[in-house]
């Protein structure tokens, strides 16, 4: 489990004793099956399945659904809380749980949250995680669109040959597509061949011509700093619009370092710890066990150093604390932090100082004064010591 810099800073005011309790991460939960919209009743659920090498205890874990920004807590309500390889879960809305039961039954293991899943319409999405508390970096993470189906015609969402797909629910069991789930043109399919087959042709032509046109694409700055985590994400374009394809992920960052994500491409952090330019090369396999890439995107980073600096300190009156970035291009200071006069001050959220600029924090803010201090620290959010201010006595 991740704890920031601030965290361990107050718990060892508290305590004196910093606690870091190692968790980690389980790499084969995948987000299985989703009950989003059910026709004659609201019942909303999530099926988690076990794909991986280690059992996992989901009760351990947390849920996080993008129309809160709450996360959730998972109980156990009956089964086993802990899934072993192969093994399936189910997360019902705490107050669902008895209509859910006089559906499908109680046969499985069974969770409950406090959630809601979005019922969306038309160009809206929604989208589920499941994390270890870090929403940052989910283990597993599901982006759903009323286009995919199962809205208010009693089937679910299920991950089926790495997509999603509308079919007649599985709970606690294997994905099965159905055919005779699926309503619409193509219930009258064999009629319309019989009165026209020109027309079935000229539909085929259309179908080739409005193929999507798909790529793979890297989204993060082109010019970051060094020692300071950055923001990554790989995905795949269809008609310049992400979409969710399922499958490994290799990554190469230029700097001897790589990485590889099985399931959906998600939202990451890497540090590039030396200044340079840098080629960042993602590749997309179908499944794991592909030779060749189906698609393949790279890009050049601009790393530059982090110069930035306590440049002066105010007197006994005001003892402000001025901040000068003489880089070229802006610094984004959120939650790094100065200490001094026995107490820390955190740089909120989207904090910017701009290239070749200042900007000063009042001791009205910080709490801080000159009696008494020997210097003034400034250290970024991963806990490095950026800059020190000795005062003068």
């Amino acid at each position: 489990m991740f704890m920031s810099i601030k965290t361990k800073f107050v718990l060892c005011l508290v305590f004196g004793v910093l606690f870091f309790i190692p968790f980690s991460v389980k790499a084969g939960l995948t987000i299985n099956e989703i009950m989003y919209d059910l026709d004659d009743a609201d019942i909303d659920w999530i099926e988690i399945y076990n794909s991986g090498n280690e059992e996992s205890d989901i009760s351990l874990l947390k849920l996080l659904i993008s129309n809160s920004t709450a996360n959730h807590s998972i109980k156990a309500y009956s089964g086993k809380p802990i899934l072993n390889t192969g093994e399936y879960g189910v997360i019902v809305v705490n107050s669902q749980v008895s209509s859910y039961i006089e559906k499908w039954g109680s046969e499985g293991n069974l969770f409950t949250a406090s959630f809601s899943l979005p019922n969306v319409s038309e160009e809206e999405t929604a989208t589920i995680q499941i994390n270890q508390g870090d929403k940052i970096s989910p283990i597993d993470s599901v982006t759903y669109e009323a286009l995919f189906g199962a809205s208010g015609d009693g089937n679910s969402l299920q991950i089926i040959d790495g997509s999603l797909k509308s079919s007649t629910p599985t709970p606690n069991k294997e994905n099965v597509f159905d055919p005779n789930s699926v309503v619409g043109e193509d219930d009258n399919e064999e009629e319309d061949n019989d009165d026209d087959d020109d027309e079935d042709e000229e539909e085929d032509d259309e179908k080739t011509i409005s193929k999507p046109k798909i790529k793979a694409k890297i989204f993060v700055k082109n010019t970051v700093y060094s020692e300071e985590p950055i923001e990554l994400e790989g995905v795949i374009l269809e008609n310049g619009k992400k979409s969710k394809y399922r499958g490994r992920y290799y990554w190469n960052f230029g700097d001897g370092s790589f990485k590889e994500e099985f399931g959906y491409s998600k939202k990451f952090r890497h540090i590039f710890y030396y200044p340079g330019e840098y080629v960042v090369s993602m590749e997309y396999y179908p499944d794991a066990f592909s030779i060749e890439p189906d698609y393949i995107e790279r890009i050049v980073i601009n790393v530059i150093p982090v110069n930035i600096s306590i440049t002066k300190v105010g007197g006994e009156k005001d003892f402000g604390i001025e901040i000068t970035n003489s880089s070229q291009g802006e610094i984004d200071v959120s939650e790094w932090y100065l200490i001094g006069d026995r107490k820390v001050f955190f740089f909120p959220k989207k904090t910017i100082v701009l290239p070749q600029k200042s900007l000063t924090v009042s001791s009205r803010l910080t709490g801080f004064s000159s009696s008494g201090k020997e210097s003034i620290k400034m250290y970024s959010s991963r806990g490095e010591l950026i800059s020190q201010y000795l005062i003068e006595k």
